[in-house]
């Protein structure tokens, strides 16, 4: 069992200048294939952006992606880590706080991205969540997607466990989630239901 954040984070996170448009954080996360973004002005690192932030703080609002500052829907009170703080610190920051993700900095340079997926594999691999994880690596996700894919990959598993359904036949789209029923009410999940 990793002792160190070093261990279980997903190196090299991707930055982004806080003047910088939404449009652009959403592109590099889709180019680099993750969830979060550190957000920094100039050397400082001052926030960090999901893709959740770009959904539900920006397009959910109706703001312009094109000339919305990602400074304006980014998280600002980032909680960091350094590498080689132990997992337990990890854990008990995440509780609380109440966030998924932690930034890993070496002095002032962000090296890593520590997210409660990558705690859930490491300390309880037995977990749902921890599960879940594995299932994403079975299915060939790529590490740094795992913050991304986490909880479509979770719908998945825990509809298949509900719908008694082998996890080797699970539905990975919402188009192959379509055309299956729902044990309990014999009705096909809406496309919200299979997103959350």
């Amino acid at each position: 069992m990793a002792q160190k954040i070093r261990e279980v984070m997903t190196r090299d996170p991707r930055t982004i200048d806080a003047s910088s448009p939404v449009v652009d954080a959403a592109r590099v996360m889709r180019e680099a294939d993750v969830g979060p973004v550190i957000v920094t002005e100039g050397d400082k690192i001052c926030g960090i952006v999901t893709d959740r932030d770009v959904a539900v703080r920006a397009v959910a609002q109706g703001r312009d992606p094109k000339s919305t500052p990602v400074r304006e829907i980014c998280s600002s009170d980032l909680i960091t880590l350094s590498p080689d703080d132990s997992v337990g610190e990890a854990v008990r920051l995440m509780r609380e706080r109440n966030v998924r993700r932690l930034a890993v900095l070496e002095g002032n340079k962000p090296v890593g991205i520590v997210a409660i997926g990558d705690l859930a594999v490491e300390r309880d691999p037995s977990s749902v969540l921890g599960n879940i994880l594995r299932a994403a690596f079975a299915w060939g996700q790529p590490v740094a997607s795992r913050c991304s894919r986490t909880s479509a990959i979770a719908c998945t598993v825990l509809w298949n466990s509900t719908a008694r359904i082998p996890i080797s036949r699970a539905p990975t789209t919402f188009s192959s989630w379509s055309s299956r029923k729902t044990p309990s009410s014999g009705r096909t999940p809406s496309r919200s239901q299979v997103s959350r």
